[in-house]
Order: C-alpha cells, then structure tokens, then sequence
C-alpha cells in the first residue's frame, strides 16, 4: 500500500491565509471613496519619494510596481490633479516628464496607511518576523512564476 504525501499546508489552510492577507489589505486602506487616495496611488506616491531625478518617470514607477504604462499614467495624471504631484520637463528627453512630490504631497504621504503595516511588522520578534519574510517571498515568487507562464 502506497502512502500519498499530505502537502504541507491544508487547501482549507491556505483558502483561509488568503482571506486573511486579502483582509490586511483592505484594513491598510481603508477610505475608498471617491476622491480619497487608491492603493494605486498611494503605491506611486512612495516610488516618487524615493526617485532620483533619472528614475521618477511614470514609465519608471510602472516598472518598479510590475504594471503596465496605461494604469500608472492615469494615477499619475490623477495625483497631479490632486497636486500631490508637480511635473517637470525631462531635460535628458523632451518627450517626457519628470515628477516629484509636491508639498501637499509631502505632507499627505506622512499619513501613508503603508505605516500601519510597518509599525506591526516591528512588533513582531526578529525569528518570527524572518520566517514571515521568507514565507512572503515565497509565495510572491510562485504567483509571479505562475503568472508569467499564463
């Protein structure tokens, strides 16, 4: 008689963990009227604060969140709208922009609901919070494998 491996975690298990996380995301941001800031644009805000002067494109931030121009680009017009955002001309290529934050932009990302997760994530022994981490990477790279193959 052949005994069949239990994978390591349950399918109930993991159903359940994915609630969770999915739960953690909407609790991060919670204002999702019109006019309050998406996860989208919140995401944008954090790359342009960290941005040098050759990387604060919206074609730079698309790449460094994984998604397409279309999505980023209208985000970007939104929070220039907003003036969380001020646009300059690229002068290394007329044909594109430059943004950086603005100073109401400064000041909203200071309430960044990205904190919330990052004073949690302190709180968390540095065992526990390391094996969290390798856990995160582990899953992040099977969904982006997976994705890629699709």
């Amino acid at each position: 008689m052949m005994i069949k491996e239990q994978p390591a975690y349950s399918e109930e298990r993991a159903k359940a963990l994915g609630i969770v996380l999915e739960r953690l995301v909407r609790l991060l941001y919670p204002q999702r009227a019109p006019g309050s800031l998406q996860p989208l644009q919140w995401s944008i805000l954090r790359f342009f604060t960290t941005a040098d002067e050759q990387t604060a494109t919206v074609s730079d931030a698309a790449r460094y969140l994984g998604l397409s121009h279309a999505p980023v680009s209208r985000a970007v017009q939104t929070l220039l709208t907003k003036r969380m955002l001020e646009k300059v001309e690229n002068p290394e290529d007329r044909r594109g922009s430059i943004y950086h934050l603005s100073e109401n932009g400064r000041e909203t990302i200071k309430s960044d609901p990205f904190f919330v997760l990052v004073e949690a994530m302190d709180t968390i022994e540095t065992d526990r919070a390391n094996t969290f981490e390798q856990t995160l990477r582990q899953v992040v790279l099977h969904i982006a494998l997976k994705k890629d193959k699709s």
